[in-house]
């Protein structure tokens, strides 16, 4: 009778982590500063937008396998998605994928810069706020525009979604400021069951004005070389510069 040892799972064990250690590797940036341009998701932290603005050095923290998955997750259901948008009117919806560039040449929007064009997606620069940001799409529906937002996120904040979240309504400020609409159309997906919610958001004036002000107030500050007040947010936990803004560092 031939006996058979029991695995050694310190393989399986060492494996997971080489692994993982290697999913981190392949994440890296390749410099360890980012663009000194403003981006809409760093609108709802002054502090913030002065550590882009002043192209400040990131912490450099390790981040999990499991954040970077989630993140690539979000990434691939935003195709997934996308894609299904896109083949609306070719199934007899009355919805028509608009491409960016092309709306921004129609329009004549000069303070517009295209960056790069991916599939669906398409990366601006406003010129005129130093706003840089990722367009999730344009639809016309009934003869009208429609900027489409795409967030993805946990069971427990989607069964609890009412409403389009407060820290996402800044975001659409900047892209309605920039194309001139009105109106966001948020898509919030469960990352676990795919199940989807939409709202439809008008952005106010006062929202643009405040969004604009926040640069402007930002701009005086990298100006003076005067680093803002520190703010307690929801951001914290994951923000870039969370040891540097502990220790007050500009």
């Amino acid at each position: 009778m031939r006996l058979f040892s029991e695995p050694d799972q310190s393989i399986a064990t060492n494996f997971l982590n080489d692994l993982e250690k290697s999913i981190y590797i392949d994440s890296k940036p390749s410099k360890d500063t980012k663009s000194t341009y403003y981006k809409p998701s760093s609108l709802n932290c002054l502090r913030m937008m002065y550590y882009y603005r002043t192209n400040t050095k990131i912490d450099g923290a390790v981040r999990p396998a499991s954040s970077i998955g989630i993140l690539h997750s979000g990434e691939d259901r935003h195709l997934r998605i996308q894609k299904a948008i896109t083949n609306m009117k070719n199934n007899g919806f009355d919805c028509e994928w608009v491409d960016v560039e092309t709306y921004i040449k129609e329009n004549k929007l000069t303070n517009l810069e295209v960056i790069s064009k991916k599939e669906y997606e398409t990366t601006v620069h406003n010129k005129e706020l130093d706003l840089l940001f990722l367009c999730d799409g344009i639809v016309k529906i009934n003869g009208k525009y429609f900027i489409i937002e795409i967030k993805t996120e946990n069971s427990s904040s989607f069964y609890n979604r009412l409403a389009v979240a407060e820290e996402h309504k800044h975001q659409a400020a900047c892209y309605s400021i920039s194309f001139n609409i009105n109106y966001v159309i948020f898509i919030y997906e469960n990352r676990d069951l795919c199940l989807k919610k939409s709202f439809l958001f008008y952005v106010p004036v006062s929202l643009k004005n405040e969004v604009v002000g926040m640069i402007e107030r930002c701009n005086e500050f990298v100006e003076k070389k005067e680093l803002p007040t520190k703010i307690v947010c929801k951001f914290c936990t994951y923000c870039d510069y969370k040891k540097k803004c502990s220790k007050n560092e500009a």
